[in-house]
């Protein structure tokens, strides 16, 4: 199941190019696959349609995949977007005052419905109220972050800045406008903008944890660079010892070591140091119950959970959900999933004594208890907690999990039942098509599943993670020369990529 950790042969899509790099693999294989092998297979294109779970976030940014694109009806899903819908919003613009919100719901009603020429009208409306608002009400945060909304979707990053900046002027005690701004910074290599607004947050609100929070990741994003695989590799392989020596955090913790939140922050920037370090370490997660941590992990763990255990003997915190996560990641990284079952149960139960379910943090819980219930074996309690997760607050991440949980034990109907359920929630992404597409390459659905991989390829033909799924595809049919050509375009976008290499192990290294 490493897949949750962390389609379709339409041979004229592509055009024979020649690469500057040769792929370095066969392109023949002696034999067909055995019908164990087909069934396999698939299971590793898994992590291409759903999110890595068992993960320990320490930041509010969630960049997403805007993609989106038309659905082939077999699934049949309720569309959320109708021409009833967008009625019962328009009849809430009645009124003095026009309503940027409702406009902006609109918009995205006639997207749905893929009517260019509405769409346009409405969302342009929606803009317009929000700067007309902003002029109006310049200390009302809500038309700042629709606007900002509206440019992302747009793609217009500095423009979306530019709002932040003005936020920041006309609303100086509003943190959010620091905290997005600096992400932007941070997510565009600005590094230095990013350290000089983090320090103008942290003096201007000294006790704030997610300032000092920021402050570390925009280190993590100093030495490790944006790519996933450079940041892999700096955890794998920077000593533990070396990742404390973060200057501004220690400082700013010895500066405000008397603030007991504070102080609760810094230990779980470590708990996400000594978990990271742990979990990139292991070459594959099934292997987990054998796992021992190094001295120097393990060293720090015992101090870290003796800390964590002795603030939850104190008096009892709204927060309390905060401690027991923390030891549960600690306990995964010692090699004790089943201990961290019990503590990621007690961070979601104490969780929803104190809070709305709606957060990230909430989301963090239940996937951290999926994932270890997953790494204990239980597959039927993994599907227990993410469905319960899908009724507090249904999500088309999660339910393209769930999809693939129920494939992995075989559970077809159930699985289908729950991509149609991702695809009525919401605009429609690329992971749940491409686990349409797993899910009938494991039926031997062939023009189900081409169709699907056929939807992405239309708008991304140059689409990685369908090039490896439609290259499995291939192999599974016995059609080399196919999976052969998918590889290979893959090849000349990502020549590093490890999910790449393992699959073409698979594929065209077999003995």
């Amino acid at each position: 199941m490493k897949a949750f950790f962390t389609f379709v042969i339409i041979t004229f899509l592509f055009v024979p190019i020649s690469f500057s790099q040769e792929f370095p693999y066969l392109q023949e294989f002696s034999a067909s696959f055995t019908n164990s092998e087909k069934e396999n297979l698939p299971k590793e294109c898994f992590q291409f349609a759903a999110q890595k779970q068992l993960t320990f976030n320490f930041s509010t940014a969630d960049i997403r995949n805007n993609t989106k694109i038309s659905l082939v009806k077999s699934l049949k899903p309720y569309k959320p977007a109708s021409e009833d819908s967008i009625k019962i919003l328009e009849k809430k613009l009645t009124g003095k005052y026009p309503d940027a919100e409702t406009e902006y719901k609109i918009a995205m009603q006639y997207y749905g419905l893929r009517n260019q020429e509405f769409f346009d009208k409405h969302i342009q409306l929606a803009y317009d109220y929000c700067e007309q608002s902003i002029e109006k009400q310049p200390d009302s945060s809500r038309y700042y972050i629709l606007k900002v909304q509206i440019l992302n979707f747009f793609g217009q990053t500095q423009n979306a800045e530019e709002v932040y900046k003005l936020m920041i002027k006309n609303m100086p005690e509003e943190l959010t406008a620091y905290l997005m701004l600096s992400m932007s910074y941070m997510q565009t290599g600005r590094f230095s903008d990013a350290d000089r607004l983090l320090n103008d947050g942290i003096n201007r609100f000294p006790q704030e944890e997610s300032f000092y929070f920021y402050i570390v990741l925009n280190e993590f994003f100093k030495l490790a660079s944006t790519s996933d695989i450079l940041s892999d590799k700096y955890m794998t392989e920077t000593p533990l010892a070396e990742m404390f020596r973060i200057n501004k955090f220690a400082e700013a913790a010895k500066k405000y070591k008397k603030n007991f939140k504070f102080v609760q922050t810094y230990k779980l920037t470590e708990v996400f140091l000594v978990f990271f370090k742990a979990i990139q370490s292991l070459e594959d997660v099934a292997n987990l119950p054998d796992y021992k941590p190094d001295a120097e992990s393990l060293k720090k763990i015992n101090e870290l959970k003796a800390y964590f255990q002795k603030a939850l003997k104190s008096k009892k915190r709204a927060n309390d959900y905060m401690l027991y996560y923390a030891l549960g990641a600690l306990e995964v990284a010692e090699g004790n999933v089943k201990a961290s079952i019990i503590s990621f149960e007690k961070a979601c139960a104490d969780r929803l004594l104190y809070a709305d379910v709606e957060t990230t943090s909430t989301e963090d819980l239940y996937g951290n208890l999926f994932s270890a219930n997953i790494l204990s074996g239980d597959t039927l309690a993994a599907i227990k907690v993410l469905k319960t997760k899908c009724e507090l607050k249904p999500s088309a991440s999660e339910f393209n999990l769930l999809a693939l949980t129920y494939l992995d034990i075989n559970d077809f109907s159930a699985a289908e039942q729950t991509l149609a359920k991702a695809f009525s929630i919401g605009y429609y992404d690329v992971k749940t098509v491409r686990a349409a597409a797993i899910m009938y390459m494991m039926t031997n659905q062939t023009e189900l599943a081409q169709e699907y991989i056929a939807e992405i390829f239309k708008v991304s033909p140059d689409d990685f993670e369908t090039l490896l799924i439609a290259g499995a595809y291939s192999a599974i049919q016995d059609d080399v020369s196919a999976a052969y050509s998918y590889f290979e375009k893959a090849y000349s976008l990502q020549p590093d990529n490890t999910d790449l290499q393992n699959l073409a192990d698979i594929i065209f290294k077999r003995k």
